[in-house]
């Protein structure tokens, strides 16, 4: 499947086991759990303030997929167990954008949904990252590969897909006019000799 990709594309890919290996620490009680996540980043946390939702450009494989979001605690500034999920529904075998409003993630802890409503703290985003939905009701044993092209934030009150298509269509020409410019012979103003 990884041969498929789109050039300049990340893939999320591996086999999924809910086995426990022979080596395993003795204190592990159950396995099942894929996932990538950003690093802080070094500059401090992104402030997403001004946007309301992230878009994902994905290409799925069936599997149900887990957005997710680190930000500082509301509380103290440190990075925290704190985690904000919601689903990512990736089409199957075609690239396509998933739109997921800040207001859809649900805040966990160690996997599990806090009861409290607690909004998202986007002025200080301390990580992104991508998981299985996990469980065995949910994935079935096997391997997984998710295709990720880009994530990008997105206040949807500005947003204008119109005009965001004909930018995307204006640059797809300008890059098209590049590369005919870049295979022609250069010229240099000199003529061409003919025999007559």
């Amino acid at each position: 499947m990884a041969a498929a990709q789109q050039t300049g594309t990340a893939v999320f890919s591996g086999r999924y086991s809910t086995q426990i290996g022979a080596g395993a620490h003795h204190r592990l009680r159950r396995s099942g759990f894929a996932g990538i996540t950003s690093n802080p980043p070094p500059e401090g946390p992104m402030d997403l303030e001004d946007y309301d939702s992230l878009v994902f450009r994905v290409r799925g494989d069936g599997r149900q997929y887990i957005a997710s979001l680190r930000c500082e605690n509301w509380l103290v500034d440190q990075r925290s167990h704190d985690v904000w999920q919601a689903f990512l529904f990736a089409r199957k075998g075609e690239w396509t954008e998933v739109e997921i409003p800040l207001s859809r993630f649900l805040l966990t802890w160690k996997g599990k949904v806090v009861e409290e409503m607690v909004e998202v703290n986007a002025k200080r985003i301390t990580g992104l990252g991508i998981s299985l939905a996990g469980g065995d009701q949910l994935q079935p044993e096997g391997d997984y590969c998710l295709g990720l092209d880009w994530i990008k934030a997105r206040n949807t009150r500005l947003y204008n897909p119109e005009e965001e298509r004909a930018q995307q269509e204006q640059q797809a020409q300008q890059e098209q006019q590049r590369q005919q410019q870049a295979q022609r012979p250069e010229e240099h103003g000199s003529s061409v000799l003919r025999s007559v």
